[in-house]
Protein backbone atom coordinates (compact mmCIF):
# COMPACT_ATOMS: atom_id res chain seq x y z
CA UNK A 1 0.00 0.00 0.00
CA UNK A 2 2.87 2.36 0.30
CA UNK A 3 3.48 2.31 -3.10
CA UNK A 4 0.09 3.78 -4.16
CA UNK A 5 0.13 6.21 -1.44
CA UNK A 6 3.71 7.67 -2.77
CA UNK A 7 1.59 7.42 -5.99
CA UNK A 8 -0.93 9.75 -5.23
CA UNK A 9 0.51 12.25 -2.97
CA UNK A 10 3.07 13.04 -5.99
CA UNK A 11 0.39 13.30 -8.19
CA UNK A 12 -1.71 15.68 -5.32
CA UNK A 13 0.98 17.39 -4.63
CA UNK A 14 2.44 18.31 -8.33
CA UNK A 15 6.10 17.50 -7.57
CA UNK A 16 8.40 19.26 -9.78
CA UNK A 17 9.68 16.00 -11.07
CA UNK A 18 6.17 15.57 -11.66
CA UNK A 19 5.57 18.21 -13.56
CA UNK A 20 8.47 18.59 -15.72
CA UNK A 21 7.97 14.64 -16.67
CA UNK A 22 4.30 15.42 -18.10
CA UNK A 23 5.43 18.70 -19.88
CA UNK A 24 8.68 16.20 -21.36
CA UNK A 25 6.04 14.36 -22.27
CA UNK A 26 3.42 16.73 -23.62
CA UNK A 27 6.04 18.14 -25.39
CA UNK A 28 7.32 15.25 -27.57
CA UNK A 29 3.87 14.21 -27.96
CA UNK A 30 3.39 17.63 -30.11
CA UNK A 31 6.59 17.46 -31.29
CA UNK A 32 6.03 13.87 -32.84
CA UNK A 33 2.44 15.01 -34.24
CA UNK A 34 3.65 17.86 -36.15
CA UNK A 35 6.37 16.36 -37.67
CA UNK A 36 3.73 13.38 -38.66
CA UNK A 37 1.53 15.60 -40.21
CA UNK A 38 3.52 17.47 -42.60
CA UNK A 39 5.63 14.72 -43.45
CA UNK A 40 1.77 12.49 -44.38
CA UNK A 41 0.90 16.16 -45.77
CA UNK A 42 3.56 15.96 -48.31
CA UNK A 43 3.47 12.72 -49.09
CA UNK A 44 -0.52 12.77 -49.58
CA UNK A 45 -0.12 15.74 -51.72
CA UNK A 46 2.28 13.80 -53.44
CA UNK A 47 0.48 10.76 -54.26
CA UNK A 48 -3.15 12.79 -54.99
CA UNK A 49 -1.24 15.05 -57.69
CA UNK A 50 1.66 13.48 -59.60
CA UNK A 51 1.01 10.09 -61.28
CA UNK A 52 3.84 8.19 -61.70
CA UNK A 53 4.77 4.13 -62.33
CA UNK A 54 3.67 2.05 -59.37
CA UNK A 55 1.06 4.72 -57.55
CA UNK A 56 -1.65 2.12 -57.33
CA UNK A 57 0.65 -0.35 -55.22
CA UNK A 58 2.06 2.61 -53.19
CA UNK A 59 -1.33 3.53 -52.26
CA UNK A 60 -2.47 0.17 -51.73
CA UNK A 61 0.66 -0.49 -49.05
CA UNK A 62 -0.38 2.97 -47.42
CA UNK A 63 -3.91 1.74 -47.13
CA UNK A 64 -2.74 -1.69 -45.73
CA UNK A 65 -0.04 0.02 -42.88
CA UNK A 66 -2.99 2.29 -41.72
CA UNK A 67 -4.85 -0.86 -41.10
CA UNK A 68 -2.74 -2.37 -38.48
CA UNK A 69 -3.24 -1.58 -35.15
CA UNK A 70 -0.70 0.69 -32.95
CA UNK A 71 0.42 -1.98 -31.03
CA UNK A 72 1.13 -4.23 -33.74
CA UNK A 73 3.89 -1.39 -35.34
CA UNK A 74 5.13 -0.59 -31.97
CA UNK A 75 6.33 -3.77 -31.13
CA UNK A 76 7.71 -4.60 -35.02
CA UNK A 77 9.76 -1.04 -34.95
CA UNK A 78 10.98 -2.45 -31.34
CA UNK A 79 11.98 -5.57 -32.64
CA UNK A 80 14.06 -3.81 -35.77
CA UNK A 81 15.47 -1.25 -33.66
CA UNK A 82 15.98 -3.24 -30.59
CA UNK A 83 19.91 -3.77 -29.80
CA UNK A 84 19.73 -7.33 -30.88
CA UNK A 85 17.36 -6.38 -33.65
CA UNK A 86 17.51 -6.30 -37.18
CA UNK A 87 19.65 -2.90 -37.52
Amino acid sequence: MDIFSDAYNIFVEFNEKFIAIVFLSLYISLLATIIATVVSLCVSSLLILKNFIGKNFTLLIINSLMSLPPVVVGLILYIIFSYSGVL
